[in-house]
């Protein structure tokens, strides 16, 4: 046993050593690069942990990656265009890309047809970070002939605007998610482009989910005119994502009028759409508080204890305990108590418990007796 543990705690302490010597060695490197020594050569392994990492500091990155060009061009360069070259290969393409060099988008183009679909994957990444508009074409090339996920190139064109002839194509895809993606990039475009908007709420009808739900997250994000309209009715559509969308959208259009609408959904059985509710209505600010009022009375407990939140995080229960105390008038003080008592008794402990830390002191018993009886009995 003592020989067992014994050798653990050396293998233990030899990791260790490693492991500090490693970094040191690392942080050496580092600070040579940083004051642009050019003492010797780098070897492919730290040009792949440094140049080549995308998550590197840019500012080292880009040391790193002049000193390389520098330093062997010649072998960054030919074995960024030889097919065979594995993953030193693709480390040189994207040293060649951060350094803007013409001989990384030929490379890129072939890196994408290979076979190897890690490699696609790292070619759509590295033409991520190009901000060029023959990259922007090669990953919307990538979206129409399936080289790659249609998530993978959605969250690199998602950061660019994107001309609309290059979308239009891949709207007729017969792949259901390469035609939402490419719906939802449709936000991308300009905003002057008045085809864009119609399109968007053409596809608000499309049979594929995806496709409808894209149209309302892009619609929101454009603020086209008419989209409110557009947008209202599906709030009821069959599909619960769907409606979260819609939610969600009209609260990027800051369409209070619909607030009532919105609410409505406060009773689903999707907790993910009663949340999108919820999240709409607060940003939707405290002028939606009349079209909440009468849901404190809704047959279902879900929804009345929703709508208590709502009015919590809007601020209206703070005004309201304000207003009770200090109204200039019995009526209105009481008209405050009374819709304050029923907001209690819809939002339960969790609201009561908020109110009486908001305001410092415990609630008057008679408003409290019993704020989750009406919850409790439903």
């Amino acid at each position: 046993m003592t020989t067992a543990l014994l050798a653990v705690f050396l293998a233990w302490l030899s990791l260790s050593v490693w492991v500090v010597v490693d970094r040191v060695v690392y942080d050496r490197l580092v600070a040579s690069i940083r004051s642009g020594s050019k003492h010797r050569r780098l070897r492919w392994r730290t040009v792949a942990r440094l140049a080549a990492d995308s998550s590197s500091d840019p500012e080292l990155a880009g040391a790193l990656t002049e000193y390389v060009l520098e330093t062997d061009e010649q072998r960054v360069v030919a074995s960024a265009l030889d097919s065979g070259a594995g993953w030193n290969g693709v480390q040189a393409v994207r040293i060649l890309a951060r350094a803007g060099r013409p001989e990384a988008l030929p490379a890129l183009e072939r890196m994408l047809s290979s076979s190897d679909e890690d490699v696609r994957a790292a070619a759509v990444t590295i033409l991520g970070d190009v901000e060029d508009e023959r990259a922007t074409a090669l990953l919307i090339e990538a979206l129409h002939t399936g080289a790659c996920p249609p998530r993978w190139a959605s969250a690199q064109l998602d950061r660019r605007r994107i001309p609309k002839v290059l979308l239009l194509p891949l709207l007729d895809d017969e792949a259901p998610d390469v035609r939402a993606v490419a719906t939802r990039l449709l936000a991308r475009v300009d905003a002057s482009e008045a085809e864009a908007d119609e399109i968007l709420l053409r596809l608000c009808s499309e049979p594929e989910a995806d496709v409808r739900a894209a149209a309302c997250s892009a619609l929101g994000e454009r603020g086209s005119p008419g989209a409110t309209q557009r947008i209202v009715p599906m709030l009821r559509d069959p599909v619960w994502f769907v409606r979260v969308r819609a939610a969600r959208a009209l609260g990027r259009l800051h369409d209070v009028n619909s607030a009532g609408k919105i609410a409505e959904l406060l009773d689903s059985p999707f907790w993910w759409v009663r949340q999108a509710a919820k999240d709409t209505l607060v940003d939707l600010g405290p002028g939606v508080k009349d079209q909440l009022v009468p849901l404190l009375d809704h047959h279902d407990a879900f929804a009345r204890n929703s709508c208590a939140e709502v009015l919590q995080n809007l601020g209206v229960v703070d005004d309201l305990v304000a207003e009770a105390d200090n109204a200039p008038d019995t009526a209105r003080a009481s008209a405050a108590t009374a819709l304050l008592r029923k907001i209690l008794a819809a939002g339960g402990d969790r609201v009561a418990e908020a109110v009486a830390e908001s305001s410092g002191s415990a609630l008057d018993e008679t408003l409290v007796a019993d704020p989750t009886a009406k919850v409790r009995a439903a």
